[in-house]
Order: C-alpha cells, then structure tokens, then sequence
C-alpha cells in the first residue's frame, strides 16, 4: 500500500521500507529493504536489475516483531522524516486502528522503537481506517507535524464520520492534537493527502483526495511571524532533482534540522519536492550543508531567510563576504556597501530590495571582480526608501550563471513627521530594533511598562549625522505591552510595543 524511501542506516545509499495491508489469514507483515549496493561477485558489465543486493531486516532493525506473532498493521500511508531533528529519519504509517510511529537513532534492540504511544499519535482505534499521512512544518517553528488522513471505510456497514488529525510537534518527543483549533478535522473519507506552497507564500499548505467526495485544497494562513527556508536542488551529476540527497540546516540558534529528499509519498500521490525548513523566530541561517547522491557536499554559509532558494549541485558561494551593511543617511537614501576578501568566477552583483522581508526586486546591479584575493569594496544607494522597514540583500552571480545570497540587511526609514521607528511589533524573544533619525549628540532611551515604572534604561553619545539604531533585549520582560521613550535634549517621543512570549 505504501512504500518509503531514505538512508535510514545513513550509509549513503536508499533503502526502502514497504508497508502492507496486512489481511487475514494471509499475514504479510511491514518489510525493510536494506540496500546492500551491487554484488561484488558479479561480472561487469553489472546489471542493477539482477545484480543489485537488498536484504530484509524488518524484524533485527525494530520495525517488525518476530516472524509468527500477532504483528499484522494494515499499513496504508506513510511518512519518512526528521521528527525529534536527531540526523536519522523516523517513520510514521497509518493503519486499521493505531497508527504507528517508530523513532529512529536507537543502538539496541534495533534502529527502530515503536513510540506511538509516548509520543501521543497513536488512539485510532477499530473501525478508525486511516489513510494518506505525512511530516511537515505548518507552523513554521522548525518542528516536524504530522497529518493523519482517517476517512471511514468504503464498505456501507462502516461508514461512521472519522475526523482527520493534526498533530502539532512540541519539540520534546511528544505531540498534540490541534485537528480543531487550524479547522482540519473534518469529517470526510479522506484518502490521498499531499503538500506543497500552492500560493508561494512560504508556509505549506494541504490537498485532500476523498473517496466518492469532492478534492478539498487547504490554504494555511499562518501569521505567527515565523520565518522559512524553501529549497530546490537541481543535480548536474546526481539525478535532475536531487533524489536522495540529505540537507542539513544550521539556524542563528545552533538548532539543526535534516531533510532527504524523495519523490512520492504517503498513499497515492507525491508532497511538493523541494526541501521546507521552517525557522522559528530564527532571523538568519549559519550554514545550509548539501550532501549529494554523487558525494558531492555543497555548503551555503549565511543563506538568505523567506524564500525559496535554488541550488544547483557543485555550485556553492564562490565569494568570501567580510561585510555586508545598510544605513539610513541624512538625505533619507539608503547606504548599501559590503566588501569581499576573495572572489571566484564572480561576473555581478545585484542588490535586491523588499518591504515585507519575503518578495525581493531588484535594485541595481553592480559588477564583480572575477577570480581575486584581493580586498574589494563596493556600494549602492537607495534613494527612494519606501515607509517603514526595508529590506536589502546581496543576489550574487557567477560568470555560469549560478547564485548565491547574502544575509539580509533591515533598515527602518520614516518621513519627517515620524523620526522613531520600532521593530518587529509584536516582539517575542528577538532583540527589538529601535531606529531614531535625527541629528543629535547625546540620547536616551527607555522601556516603560503600564505603570510607568523603567525597567530598562540606555544612553547613546552619537558620532554620527544619521542617527541612531540599535537592538534592545526584551526577552526578560513578561508579555505585555510596554512604551519606548527616547528623550532627545528634553524632547520626548514615544512608541508602544507588544511583547509576546
């Protein structure tokens, strides 16, 4: 009924777990097909048809109890990913009754531990029938969810309503049932369910095929600020699409997440391919490391954030960026100026910008220095800043055409009327970036809360004709709502903050 494919004994190759609808009296139980690559013994030329090797270890590696129990899942749908983010993929499977959860990264005793129960996804019980299921991110907080189609059997003797199931990832091994509160527990005979950014708007959203029933397409709407990562990997000596290949990401935090990238899915249909990171409150990535079917091992430092990144394999960032920097100056023009240590194959930059941190346009472009180790400046202005924070990044060009991205830049730009900017608004636990543009020596700033009490105090002796900009940490705060005051040779002026926790 359902077949994945991953390295689950992360030795470089694809293995490949088969679930089946395990029906009485003929019990065939879930089997795991360890690839064992070709046969040392056959003569070239070799024929992976007839001479490539897999053994069965269902039963040695945990997944399957020993021949002649009761162990008899009618497997359905399945879900190969990175739950509790420890490098090794975990599989989850629907059923009739239970679905199953094994945890993968075990010692002994096998790979695999059946932690349904412990991690709470289990509880389906008979006649529940349960369908399509995958991992994925809808939050965007860098935990892997679970979606459990359960529509009701076909036959008309069961045809009770099944509500399908969310699960929401708490990051501690365990999950939660929130079907209700994101309104995806309805109660049609789901059977198919894939799911993929429809809209491009960076969250993943969900396409339920239901059995006699309409196709239902769900929309995620999230708004809790989290930001993502999308990923599409184009092969040159590995496959087009990058099948098989293993991306670690390294967010700000030191938080690291895994993905392998398959093609096809749970029962019947195929999630969209490309890799999805979700990153929390993460607003920067250390390292997005590409280990290709090929061995080819492709490291991205500082990719950029809420956006769909394409990499192309042996491509990685050909220029050592020492400094990337973005400020607002007395004309109300932005600055844009970074400075290489080498270079590599660079043809051009382009300067991008944004207003919502996500959809980027161009900006300008401006040329490179080709293969150097030389130290090299370069700039480019703004000069028509748009209202409130705008966005700037570094989109940089090989003479073959491949790209790679800088970290983003935030600058806070305000019309004469409004000289004090504050953000993000709501804050939670990143720094609160605090942004006053006037010409001034000596300011002072401070977080007030309801009753008027200080409870963080600061004071800036200006070198600058551009003003200020600086990050404050809130993170100590209760959540609540708060006043910046910055006081500016005896004038005051005032901005409301809402700290979330």
């Amino acid at each position: 009924m359902g077949i994945g494919v991953g390295d689950y004994d992360q030795d470089g190759d694809l293995d490949i777990l088969l679930v089946n609808d395990c029906l009485w009296p003929d019990y065939i139980p879930t089997k795991l097909f360890k690839n064992n690559g070709l046969d040392p013994a056959c003569t070239a030329p070799c024929d992976p048809t007839q001479d490539w090797l897999f053994a069965e270890v269902g039963v040695s590696e945990g997944l399957v109890e020993a021949p002649g129990t009761a162990d008899c899942r009618n497997g359905m749908g399945i879900a190969v990913g990175d739950y509790d983010r420890n490098s090794k993929m975990d599989v989850y499977y629907s059923n009739v009754g239970d679905a199953v959860l094994f945890c993968s990264g075990h010692a002994s005793g096998g790979v695999f531990r059946d932690s349904s129960a412990v991690a709470g996804v289990d509880g389906q019980a008979w006649p529940l029938f349960s369908w399509g299921t995958f991992f994925f991110d809808y939050d965007l907080d860098g935990w892997q969810d679970l979606f459990l189609s359960l529509g009701s059997h076909h036959y008309p003797s069961i045809e009770d309503p099944h509500p399908n199931m969310l699960y929401h990832n708490k990051g501690d091994g365990t999950f939660s049932d929130v079907s209700n509160s994101m309104g995806m527990n309805d109660d049609t005979r789901g059977r198919t369910v894939i799911y993929g950014d429809y809209d491009n708007d960076g969250d993943p959203d969900v396409l339920l095929a239901n059995f006699g029933e309409a196709i239902q397409l769900k929309r995620n709407e999230n708004t809790n600020g989290n930001h993502y990562l999308w990923v599409e990997l184009e092969g040159t000596i590995s496959n087009r699409d990058g099948i098989g290949s293993k991306l670690k990401l390294t967010a700000a935090d030191n938080s690291v997440q895994y993905f392998e990238t398959r093609s096809g899915s749970s029962l019947g249909g195929g999630d969209q391919i490309d890799a999805h990171f979700g990153l929390g409150t993460n607003t920067s990535i250390l390292e997005l490391e590409v280990t290709w079917p090929s061995g080819t091992v492709d490291v991205i430092v500082n990719p950029p954030i809420d956006t769909k990144l394409k990499l192309v394999e042996g491509v990685a960032l050909d220029v050592s960026l020492a400094s990337f920097t973005a400020h607002l100056n007395k004309e109300n023009k932005v600055d844009l100026n970074w400075t290489t240590v080498s270079e590599e194959n660079n043809d051009y930059f382009i300067v991008q910008h944004s207003i919502d941190g996500r959809t980027f346009s161009d900006l300008g472009k401006v040329e490179g220095n080709g293969t150097t180790s030389e130290v090299n400046q370069y700039s480019l202005v703004d000069p028509n800043p748009q209202k409130g924070v705008n966005y700037y990044r570094l989109k940089q060009v090989d003479f073959d055409a491949s790209v790679t991205y800088s970290e983003i830049r935030q600058v806070a730009y305000r019309p004469d009327s409004d000289l004090l900017q504050v953000f993000p608004n709501p804050v939670s636990n990143e720094l609160l970036q605090v942004v006053y543009n006037n010409t001034t020596t000596t300011v002072k700033i401070e977080v007030v809360n309801a009753i008027g009490m200080v409870l963080i105090q600061q004071t800036y002796d200006l070198t600058s004709d551009s003003g200020l900009q600086t990050a404050l940490d809130l993170s100590e705060l209760q959540a609540g709502i708060y006043t910046i005051v910055v006081e500016d040779g005896g004038e005051k002026h005032f901005k409301r903050v809402v700290k979330q926790h």
